[in-house]
């Protein structure tokens, strides 16, 4: 039954019986719980792809950098022990 004015509610204005109500309230409660379930999922995903990609660029900096200190220190002689003069102060 539908008020003056538009003030009525539309699903009283088509018609629909509590039972249609409930079955389209069920419905669209549903869909929303789906798409949430899709989005936090997809959220998820995304997540563990983001770790893995941090985690695979932190292994090859580490690498990188254990490679540069290693080449930096195979240069370097072994200091003298201590109490020694070094050869070059002879």
């Amino acid at each position: 039954m539908a008020m003056p004015g538009g003030m009525g509610s539309p699903a009283l204005e088509d018609s629909m019986g509590i039972d249609d109500i409930v079955d389209k309230a069920k419905e669209v409660a549903g869909d929303a719980v789906e798409n949430t379930k899709e989005f936090v999922g997809d959220a998820v995903d995304n997540t563990k792809e983001f770790v893995g990609d941090v985690a695979d660029k932190v292994k090859d900096t580490t690498h990188n950098l254990a490679e540069k200190v290693a080449d930096a220190t195979a240069d370097d002689e072994e200091p003298p022990a201590a109490g020694t003069t070094p050869p070059a102060a002879m």
